[in-house]
């Protein structure tokens, strides 16, 4: 295991052998690495690029509409054929009083029934 000092000392010199300190960087350090840019070249290389991007660009619109179909099929067997709810009729008041008693009238049946089974059976 390293002491502290055998760490601090080399870190000091990968920090002089990399940053050499009090040397300034200059444009003459990098004169012999100059880029020399060739305009057909650069445009053959993004002709190129353009090209596979819109390959890309396909496969994922063609991957996307894949999708869509598979989960709507999905969708389908799940919960089966959509329904549509009917829509609802409107009623003006006397409509609806009349719809109100018929309901009340069914309530008051449905009671009576009920009274009349529950009696019944106090009687076996």
């Amino acid at each position: 295991m390293k002491t502290q000092e055998q760490i601090i000392n080399e870190a000091k010199e990968a920090y002089e052998s990399h940053f050499e300190d009090g040397k300034e960087v200059t444009d003459e350090a990098f004169r012999g690495h100059d880029v020399v840019l060739d305009k057909e070249e650069l445009e053959k290389e993004i002709e190129t690029k353009k090209v596979e991007e819109e390959k890309k660009h396909e496969s994922l619109e063609v991957l996307r509409e894949k999708l869509v179909v598979e989960a709507e099929d999905s969708l389908k067997q799940t919960f089966g054929e959509e329904k549509v709810a009917e829509p609802h009729k409107k009623l003006n008041t006397e409509e609806m009083y009349e719809e109100l008693n018929k309901e009340k009238e069914h309530l008051s049946e449905m009671t009576n029934a009920l009274k009349e089974q529950q009696l019944s059976k106090k009687k076996h």
